[in-house]
């Protein structure tokens, strides 16, 4: 083989090797992103909202709004123990787009509320969900934004205070409590393949409504989880930190969009 020709073949092998490489990681990538979630990522585009929040000192209490019951129920109690939340459908902790707030809170327990509509065709559904953190009175919002994770797993993920939700729940709990309650889940997911865990654990906790429950995963002494039933379904919900006068956090809400502009989307 000539000097020349020797460079020839030195030079294809090094583009094969290239073109193969390229190929691969095209085939990993794509592939990697099939494996997200359903539609998560269609979703993220489709639902995207604004920086601006309903007036949701609006619907803070019990009231009637053009027509519409709006009741103010208490769905028991969360448990912090870290400061740290997660706000994620419950079946999304494990995956790593479910990332804890920017934002902490003090260790406690904290009352949470949901603003129940009673709508005469859609029958009872929530509107929002409200953790009290402080007694004084919400003068502002902002969206409670999510920390992305270390490793960014597709360039399509954001982490702006929109929660994506697959199975018509979402759940607000400590960190630490997501990490133990991703690990029963695993165990009962690794013992039981065609099983449910909504229907062993989950179903018979819910109020007669259907919904919100209070679930303390096994083995847990460190929280709960506080997991209701997202307005209409599945779709984006935005999460908003409120803060008072002092600019201390006073609230964090889950806006589960039935009302716009002073109106009840369902009557559209």
């Amino acid at each position: 083989m000539t000097y020349r020709n020797a460079k020839k073949t030195i030079f294809l092998f090094i583009l094969l090797a290239f073109c193969g490489g390229y190929i691969f990681n095209v085939l990993v990538t794509n592939n990697a992103k099939k494996n997200l979630p359903s539609t998560v990522l269609k979703k993220q585009n489709e639902y995207r909202q604004s920086e601006s929040p309903v007036d949701f000192q609006a619907y803070a209490n019990s009231t009637v709004i053009n027509g519409i019951q709006l009741e103010r129920i208490s769905s028991g109690s969360l448990t912090v123990s870290s400061g740290s939340l997660l706000v994620s459908d419950p079946f999304y902790i494990k995956e790593p787009f479910s990332t804890p707030l920017t934002k902490n809170i003090p260790p406690g327990k904290y009352p949470v509320f949901l603003s129940v509509l009673n709508h005469p065709s859609w029958s009872k559904r929530v509107a929002f969900l409200r953790v009290e953190i402080a007694p004084k009175k919400t003068v502002r919002w902002e969206k409670a934004r999510q920390t992305p994770p270390q490793t960014q797993t597709d360039d399509e993920t954001t982490y702006d205070g929109t929660i994506m939700v697959d199975s018509g729940l979402i759940s607000v709990m400590d960190a630490k409590t997501g990490s133990i309650m991703a690990s029963q889940m695993d165990t009962f997911q690794r013992d039981n393949p065609k099983g449910s865990f909504f229907d062993q654990y989950l179903e018979n906790l819910f109020d007669p409504d259907g919904l919100w429950a209070v679930f303390t995963p096994q083995g847990s002494t460190v929280g709960n989880s506080i997991i209701v039933s997202s307005g209409i379904g599945d779709g984006a919900y935005n999460v908003y930190w409120g803060f008072d006068d002092t600019n201390a956090i006073s609230e964090l809400i889950i806006d589960f969009q039935l009302f716009e502009n002073g109106k009840c989307v369902l009557d559209s």
